[in-house]
């Protein structure tokens, strides 16, 4: 189940990426990326239940009938959106627990900062350790951008370097 939910996620990756789904969005809500999500899941026959009754909560997905995935949506620029929402992960945790899953998945859109923070599609998708939590447990954080204008519009970002000969490779 923890294999068939990651390449569904990596292709709903790419597929909004090719497509450039909300690229040129003014905004993005939870519901309009758990709406897509979850039409890209069915289409791929995959097993999806929505708004399911968990440990005394309300999920936002649940997969292959074992595997919480917990949708956000940051509405400020960001320049990593693997270091925003600390809770992120403990909310899915909570919901894991009914299901005894010790993988969740959360599935955040973020709108870049500057074009570096427009991650490549290889490096959307991140597996962090829960170390905090008393049982073994970890979170997979995928990210999907959102108003990010069209690739015509991309502009280098501003050096952080005080000669300006070369670009920083940290994203702004």
């Amino acid at each position: 189940a923890v294999l068939a939910t990651f390449r569904d996620l990596a292709t709903f990756v790419d597929m909004v990426e090719k497509n450039g789904t909300w690229s040129t969005a003014d905004n993005l809500s939870e519901s309009q990326l758990q709406a897509k999500l979850r039409e890209h899941l069915s289409s791929r026959e995959s097993t999806v239940a929505e708004g399911s009754e968990f440990g005394g909560g309300e999920t936002d997905l649940i997969l292959h009938e074992c595997i919480v995935v917990e949708n956000k949506v940051q509405k400020g620029k960001t320049r990593n959106p693997f270091e925003i929402g600390p809770n992120f992960s403990w909310q899915a945790r909570r919901y894991g627990i009914a299901l005894c899953s010790r993988v969740v998945f959360v599935v955040v859109g973020y709108r870049p900062g500057s074009e570096a923070a427009v991650f490549p599609l290889p490096s959307r998708i991140r597996v962090f350790g829960m170390p905090q939590a008393l049982e073994e447990r970890c979170e997979v954080r995928v990210v999907v951008p959102w108003g990010t204008g069209v690739p015509s519009s991309a502009k280098r970002p501003p050096s952080n370097r005080r000669d300006g000969n070369r670009e920083s490779l940290d994203p702004v």
